[in-house]
């Protein structure tokens, strides 16, 4: 869904490192979800770089695997940072703060920190407790004179884990993580995201929060109302009920996303075959999504994300280490 009123900016990402290729894809998902159109974005080690006119909040307050965003105010050698600081009026009290991304960058975080402040102390006063604007100088392959516009709330997410739901369940997504599904989606405010394994319900509660119309179903009569209770603590309204995947053409057609988490063992599979159940999965979501509209999906084998390609296009596919026996595949189809 299109977004705008800002001017266009050039807005710089920290992503969290968590993974090397899964930040990245979950901010170029959201920047177009938010304002049409695939962006252009830059890497830089554990950055990101795009053009934009969204505010950088409705951003920072959708993206999950970020720490920080900020507006570049000038990129380029060092010395000629400090030029563009000299002329900066940000208005009001003013701290520094340097970050080093590249482990090529022999400078010391502490004095740049010290020559940035001593040239923004000649036109603002200095606070480093509460400033009202946070300088910060990214060192990566490139150097970037950064005001800080949105600090993202990592901390919520941990708040929202299984063990702070009324009801759970001990297989359980991070949220995170399920935010990063459903981010993966491109889902836009308003429209309609399936998961259809939905268990405790940690994807669809992360759907709802951003502004998503969740939809969610479970094999399993007790998970829907668990779901349930789960949805109703965090605030978020949505359609449940309960079927077996191959039922979902019943209930459902046409939905904007679908974002999900399988079950992967036979403890949670209630005895079915993997390979049988995600073969009629996929062939299902290619039937109840919308044609050029996106799954997002966690599959626990390789070979599995070969019975998708059988029905939809792979877009990409990361891997995730859990540990030495689970690796999990992120994996991104269109329909």
């Amino acid at each position: 869904m299109p977004g705008g009123g800002f001017h266009p900016v050039k807005l710089l990402f920290e992503l969290s490192g968590e993974h090397p290729e899964l930040p990245l894809l979950e901010l170029s998902s959201v920047v177009e979800a938010l304002q049409g159109g695939v962006p252009s974005v830059t890497r830089d080690s554990s950055l990101a770089v795009t053009e934009t006119h969204l505010d950088p909040s409705h951003i920072g307050e959708r993206i999950a695997l970020c720490h920080r965003v900020c507006e570049v105010m000038a990129s380029g050698p060092l010395d000629s940072l400090m030029d563009v600081a000299g002329g900066l009026d940000l208005g009001g009290s003013v701290a520094v703060r340097c970050r080093k991304v590249s482990r090529l960058r022999e400078e010391r975080c502490s004095e740049v920190e010290r020559r940035f402040g001593d040239i923004l102390a000649g036109s603002h006063p200095i606070d480093l407790v509460n400033p009202s604007t946070l300088v910060r100088v990214i060192l990566g392959e490139e150097s970037y004179l950064t005001v800080q516009r949105h600090e993202v709330d990592r901390a919520s997410f941990e708040r929202r884990k299984v063990a702070s739901r009324p009801f759970f369940y001990p297989i359980s997504l991070h949220p995170k993580f399920a935010r990063l599904l459903v981010n993966m989606t491109g889902v836009g405010s308003g429209e309609t995201l399936l998961d259809p394994f939905c268990g405790t319900g940690g994807i669809l509660i992360e759907a709802g929060l951003v502004g998503a119309a969740p939809v969610g179903s479970d094999l399993r009569g007790d998970m829907v109302e668990g779901c349930g209770v789960n949805l109703t603590k965090f605030g978020v309204e949505a359609d449940l009920f309960q079927a077996d995947v191959g039922e979902l053409r019943e209930h459902v057609e046409g939905v904007d996303a679908i974002a999900t988490d399988p079950p992967y063992g036979r403890s949670t599979t209630m005895g079915s075959d993997i390979a049988d159940l995600y073969s009629r999965s996929f062939e299902v979501f290619s039937d109840v999504l919308g044609k050029g509209r996106r799954l997002a999906i966690i599959v626990p084998k390789e070979d599995l994300v070969d019975l998708g390609r059988e029905y939809m296009d792979l877009e990409a596919s990361h891997p995730l280490r859990v540990h030495k026996s689970l690796t999990r595949h992120f994996c991104l189809f269109r329909n």
